[in-house]
């Protein structure tokens, strides 16, 4: 799944444009005041963020699309879409912890794209689960994604991920949703080996 900055840049209407620089996507996006959460659950992604990662990513192969801690993601976004989330009752397409993620995906499906949004600061208690080993999290995404595949992470770091793991940086995307919210930031990798 390629990265289309020009079908982003061309289609994002009010959105904030990417650049690349240096083979480096970079840019900063207000996403907006709506405080609504289109799931009943916390943490759902920020507003407009699935509209603008569609754009990016706009084309697709098989089954591809992996939202990774988005149980109860709207899907649509994309033709084919699957959620992992450890809390069953969230109704996930898999359920599983992602630190094992290889084990309930594996070659089953053919992932060319994975979003992760993953809990940040303590809130991981708000879910009722102990914190992720993010690092031990992107390797795993390493492991079930394709060959020019990439991995969206969005958090209020950037992840710990190793070229030795076949990760290329590719993007980095400083993001606000409005007052009183943490700043993030959206890291864009590439699985090149």
């Amino acid at each position: 799944m390629a990265i289309d900055i020009g079908n982003y840049n061309k289609n994002r209407g009010i959105y904030s444009p990417v650049i690349e620089h240096n083979g480096i996507i970079c840019g900063f996006w207000l996403c907006g005041q709506d405080y609504h959460n289109a799931t009943r659950f916390f943490g759902a992604y920020p507003p407009s963020y699935l509209k603008r990662m569609s754009l990016l990513f706009p084309d697709h192969k098989g089954f591809g699309v992996l939202h990774l801690f988005s149980g109860m993601v709207p899907k649509g976004t994309w033709k084919n879409e699957l959620t992992f989330d450890i809390n069953p009752e969230l109704d996930p397409t898999i359920v599983g912890n992602a630190e094992e993620l290889s084990k309930y995906v594996g070659l089953k499906y053919a992932i060319d794209l994975v979003l992760a949004d993953p809990p940040y600061d303590n809130n991981h208690e708000k879910y009722g689960t102990k914190k992720a080993n993010k690092r031990k999290v992107i390797k795993e995404c390493a492991k079930i994604l394709s060959k020019g595949g990439h991995l969206v992470w969005i958090d209020t770091i950037i992840p710990i991920w190793a070229k030795a793991d076949g990760w290329k940086l590719r993007g980095t995307i400083g993001m606000v949703q409005s007052t009183n919210h943490k700043c993030r930031v959206i890291t864009i990798l590439e699985k090149v080996t």
